[in-house]
């Protein structure tokens, strides 16, 4: 609409200019005045008329001023400066067409896709003023591209195997010690309730160094993906989500698409680019020294000396946001030979589906043990249908499973007394190349999940 109202002028000014100096203009230049007393728009051309009509730029200002026809979008026009023409919008016309547009339906969408990504807030805790400015100046450049006719997806990354929601996990675990059901008992709103919790955590951890190993061991196995501390973790981090998703839609804010972290890691994006970046030479392994034991990016300095070391991968193996955003941009610019798994992760009231990869339940030590009866022998089967051609989790086991085969166990034990169980269960999981990332078919066939 401004763009228009801008043409409109600039070609009115233009027309006078031909109809009483007799010069043709191709284009005028447009600037805005430094005060807004000083009006919307100068348009500088008299300097240029200067030389043909040989008279001063302030004088040829004044004249067009005065004798320049009025439109509908303008009030006035005034001479200002050495030579400008300072256009003053007639405020009622301006307003009521401003209204009109925003009121009128944008167009249909074209062309390539624009990608929007903004607010990212860490799934820790309620949203605060500060990530409502980004909420709002991302949402800002969605509408406008939207109302220039393009096709915009919105997306909101979500940081849910970081150190603020480790945090919130050791809380839950260690100072609270509530199991994941009665966690789920906690009445809304919930993002309040971990706020509280992550500040009492950080004090904590204040007052005892060492206590910081446990938000190091949480971050190991929420990486990891199995177990009950990363159950929790994706509880908490996809419920605090989704009240993130209820408070920004209180603006009118949404969004489309959820990409997650954790999917940079159990989907392997973060395997590849760690490959890359090793073959290139960007990291190197540091054998001595503060980050002893970690992969580091050497970030040049003035005249090409490193001055800092970024540590990617921590010396326990967990890698760090730096390195999973590293991994995520070279995505974005497709670098990486990967796709996420999007599925149904949020409905809005109107219907609208947000998206993200929600996490699939995985044959960990857990999940094989909850098939299995309280004891059975080594000639027993359970009745469950594979759809798969073998599980590779129970290859480790020399048992291979068939279409239509019965699952069985190799040896005599009680789940809920004799540790064989879980001996067996754990060597299976870590003989296999895919290891706590694959579904047994077992156990999937127990499942029911909609195919997206």
């Amino acid at each position: 609409m401004l763009l228009k109202w801008i043409d409109t002028v600039e070609q009115h000014l233009r027309r006078f200019v031909q109809q009483h100096y007799g010069i043709t203009l191709d284009r005028l230049t447009v600037s805005s005045p430094p005060k807004t007393e000083m009006g919307d728009l100068a348009f500088p051309f008299p300097f240029e008329l200067a030389k043909s009509l040989r008279k001063p730029p302030r004088q040829i200002a004044q004249e067009v001023a005065a004798a320049v026809p009025a439109i509908p979008e303008v009030s006035r026009f005034e001479a200002a400066g050495g030579g400008y023409v300072n256009v003053f919008y007639s405020r009622p016309a301006f307003f009521r067409e401003l209204y009109r547009w925003v009121r009128s339906p944008f167009p249909a969408p074209d062309g390539e896709k624009v990608i929007v990504e903004h607010t990212n807030i860490n799934p820790n805790k309620a949203a605060h003023i500060g990530h409502l400015r980004n909420a709002a100046l991302g949402d800002s450049f969605v509408r406008l591209l939207r109302a220039g006719g393009n096709r915009v997806e919105v997306q909101n990354y979500i940081d849910n195997t970081g150190v603020q929601v480790a945090d919130v996990v050791v809380g839950f675990q260690h100072l609270r010690q509530l199991s994941l059901d009665q966690v789920k008992a906690i009445p809304d709103p919930f993002d309040y309730y971990c706020w509280d919790l992550y500040a009492e955590v950080s004090d904590w951890f204040s007052k005892e160094e060492s206590r910081l190993q446990l938000r190091f061991r949480m971050l190991k196995e929420i990486e990891e993906g199995h177990g009950t501390t990363a159950e929790l973790a994706e509880y908490v981090s996809n419920r605090i989500v989704k009240a993130h998703l209820a408070t920004m839609l209180r603006l009118g804010v949404r969004y489309d698409v959820l990409p997650r972290e954790s999917e940079i890691l159990h989907l392997r994006f973060w395997d590849e680019a760690f490959r890359k970046l090793k073959e290139h030479g960007t990291i190197s392994f540091a054998e001595e020294g503060p980050s002893k034991g970690c992969w580091v990016m050497q970030l040049p300095g003035e005249d090409d000396e490193s001055a800092e070391e970024k540590i990617i991968v921590r010396s326990n193996g967990t890698v760090t946001y730096v390195g999973k955003d590293i991994a995520y941009q070279l995505w974005k610019f497709g670098l990486l030979d990967k796709t996420f798994r999007y599925r149904p992760f949020h409905q809005y009231p109107d219907g609208q589906v947000v998206w993200a990869r929600r996490r699939r339940k995985t044959a960990t030590l857990s999940r094989i043990l909850a098939v299995v009866p309280e004891s059975i022998t080594s000639s027993t089967s359970v009745n469950r249908t594979c759809s798969e051609s073998w599980c590779r989790a129970c290859e480790a086991s020399a048992t291979r499973v068939r279409p239509t085969s019965r699952f069985t166990f190799p040896t005599k034990w009680s789940r809920s007394r004799q540790p064989a169980a879980r001996i067996w269960a754990s060597n299976c999981l870590r003989r296999t190349a895919i290891g706590p990332t694959l579904r047994c078919p077992a156990v999937r066939a127990s499942e029911s999940r909609p195919t997206i």
